[in-house]
């Protein structure tokens, strides 16, 4: 990573060298060597240059960022004093230029460039840079919000949500006129003709750049409000004008000078955007060390930081919006708008409606149609439009009709309030085996996310992504301890099927675990599953029923060397009346068509409830009953209570 400079460039360095230091910028323009030294090791410095706050970055003493000519100094990357030395020699020399990119260092590091000559107000000439006026000029921006994206179930990618910055221009902050700002979001550049799983690998294990991004917000607002039913959730952040912009160009200048690699689990979209946000505020200090870097887990920084979020807006879906109106209407109202939808009666024609609340939000329910399937181009999307169109007209017809008031729809999405991911817990319980009653302890700790039976606050409902754990179990009459489980990968999508869409539902799981069947009460065996099927609310919203066929396969060595595999079927159904407690009853059904020695069908049972205290305690009772096909061999029957610590 060389810089080149021009014969100018040379006699600057020459004379300097002989008539003023070492290296030529010490003395009353630019202090001692020794503030070179302190400025060099100073946060502000540091996190400019986004030195070792992440992990593995801490321990290597080296920068994140990859490559490009974001380093002028060779050793820039692991040598912050050369680094420093270097930019200050290439920002006063009038023919230094970046190399690739041909930008005078001023230009390619206008972020750098403002931090250095802030601490040393030395003589500068600064030079003309038409394409950082162009950026700031286009953006226009006073102020800047963190937005966060809900989960997006649909994709177990974006299942965690997501997260992007909200430049707010002066052209003021009334909500129309603020989808005309800009956005920037961060991801990885991904090639398309990778196979999935080139794309995990390259994504754990940091083969993909990371890229920026700018779009105008009302295209953001249109992907995940309307497409995607995805709410945002809008931190403005309590940074000045002039940090505003600041920021500004240290994204324009990573963007444009450099990249880094991309990983799913911490250098990811949210940590580049709080490391940003660090390097322009290092006191905050958002990026301590951590091995997982998840979305929500960011806002929750942000909101531990004192002064960082001024205020706090919530933008529901489409969707959301529709569902919310919905539910303040009659049975006769609903009644109508599912007759309109469904076309279950030609006799019902928009003129002849005469309620305004079932005209506007029938029309809402087709203009959500419309963005769902993307737009006015599909012939689907047309038809809905004129559909959409006669019930806004026959509302229109009505003059100004009150409508039913709307109370204020809940944001259950909001990160911040949801329980922290990881989870220790500690368990007590008893179980049975061929009659003998033993009792247990029971020590565990999960990494990442969100199952079933956690509170739903900041997360989307029924829906479960958990990621590496184990557990460990000792029996003290049996003085015997042993592995209990370890979690590779559980994810479950529960989408209640109703007159609004149909999607399927869906689960996977990969580990290994004790399945406390036939033969096998404390063994440990390989497990990998999926399943796909159904769900439905029964009662309300808050809870669901769902059958989930699929197939399974299990090895091990308490399979006696053979494996296991056959059809499964999972019945169940979760009820959550209140936000801090759930119950969960399942039954499963399992066919074994490998194992002529043990019963080729039983039967599992498998109570639950939780009550969630706060976002770091829980308490969770279960139970797990196997019976054989007939119910005439003796079961295998267990109990269990955890406390759960959620960190």
């Amino acid at each position: 990573m060389s810089l080149a400079l021009g014969s100018k460039g040379f006699v600057f360095r020459l004379g300097v060298v002989f008539g003023i230091s070492a290296f030529g910028f010490t003395g009353l323009a630019f202090g001692q060597e020794s503030d070179l030294s302190e400025f060099a090791r100073s946060e502000l410095w540091l996190r400019a240059l986004h030195y070792g706050r992440s992990f593995p970055w801490i321990f290597l003493k080296k920068s994140a960022v990859d490559g490009g000519a974001f380093f002028i100094d060779p050793a820039g990357g692991t040598d912050a004093l050369s680094e420093l030395r270097a930019s200050i020699r290439a920002f006063r020399d009038p023919e230094a230029r970046l190399p690739k990119i041909g930008l005078h260092p001023q230009c390619g590091l206008p972020f750098r460039y403002r931090v250095i000559k802030r601490r040393f107000p030395g003589p500068w000439v600064d030079q003309d840079c038409p394409n950082v006026r162009e950026v700031l000029r286009n953006f226009n921006a006073e102020s800047v919000a963190l937005v966060f994206s809900s989960a997006h179930a649909d994709n177990p990618g974006s299942m965690f949500g997501h997260t992007f910055l909200r430049f707010n221009s002066r052209r003021g902050t009334a909500r129309k006129i603020d989808l005309l700002d800009l956005s920037v979001g961060y991801a990885a550049a991904t090639a398309k003709e990778d196979s999935t799983a080139i794309f995990y690998w390259k994504g754990l294990f940091g083969g993909y750049p990371g890229k920026f991004s700018s779009l105008p917000y009302y295209a953001k607002v249109n992907e995940y409000l309307n497409s995607e039913s995805r709410d945002l959730w809008e931190y403005r952040l309590s940074l000045s004008e002039e940090e505003t912009e600041l920021l500004l160009l240290h994204v324009y200048e990573l963007e444009k000078t450099s990249y880094l690699a991309y990983f799913f689990f911490d250098e990811n979209c949210s940590w580049i955007l709080l490391a940003l946000l660090e390097a322009v505020k290092p006191e905050w200090r958002l990026t301590a060390p951590r091995v997982f870097v998840i979305p929500g887990e960011t806002i929750k920084t942000l909101q531990g930081t004192p002064g960082a979020i001024l205020d706090v807006q919530f933008r529901p879906s489409m969707k959301k919006r529709f569902l919310h109106r919905y539910a303040l209407l009659d049975s006769s109202q609903r009644r109508l708008i599912r007759d309109l939808i469904e076309g279950a009666s030609s006799a019902v024609q928009a003129s002849e409606i005469r309620d305004p609340s079932t005209l506007s939000t029938a029309a809402l329910y087709f203009q959500y149609r419309i963005q769902k399937e993307g737009g006015d181009k599909s012939g689907k999307a047309t038809q809905w439009k004129i559909k959409s169109d006669e019930l806004l007209a026959a509302r229109a017809r009505l003059g100004k009709q009150e409508e039913q008031a709307l109370p204020a729809l809940e944001g259950s999405t909001r990160p911040d309030w949801g329980h922290h991911p990881s989870r220790f817990w500690l368990s007590g319980g008893a179980n049975t085996e061929v009659g003998r009653a033993q009792s247990f302890v029971e020590l565990g700790i999960k990494l990442p996310f969100h199952d079933l039976l956690n509170d739903d606050t900041g997360y989307a409902r029924f829906q479960q992504i958990d990621f590496p754990g184990m557990s460990f179990r000792y029996y003290p009459q049996l003085r015997r301890f042993h592995v209990e489980s370890i979690s590779g990968l559980t994810a479950t999508s529960l989408f209640p099927i109703n007159f609004m869409e149909a999607k399927p539902s869906w689960a996977f799981k990969l580990g290994a675990f004790s399945p406390k069947d036939f033969g096998c009460a404390r063994c440990l065996v390989f497990h990998l599953s999926g399943n796909f099927g159904g769900a439905v609310n029964v009662l309300t919203e808050s809870d669901v029923l769902y059958a989930l066929p699929g197939l399974y396969f299990e090895a091990g060595e308490g399979l006696r060397g053979r494996p296991r595999f056959g059809p499964l079927a999972r019945l169940g159904w979760i009820w959550g009346p209140f936000r801090f407690f759930k119950f969960q009853l399942e039954y499963e059904a399992v066919a074994d068509i490998f194992q002529p020695y043990r019963r080729q069908f039983f039967h599992q049972l498998s109570p639950a409830l939780s009550m969630s205290f706060s976002p770091s305690v829980e308490v969770r009772l279960r139970g797990q009953g196997n019976f054989s096909a007939t119910f005439q061999d003796e079961p295998f029957l267990e109990s269990k209570a955890d406390l759960n610590v959620y960190f």
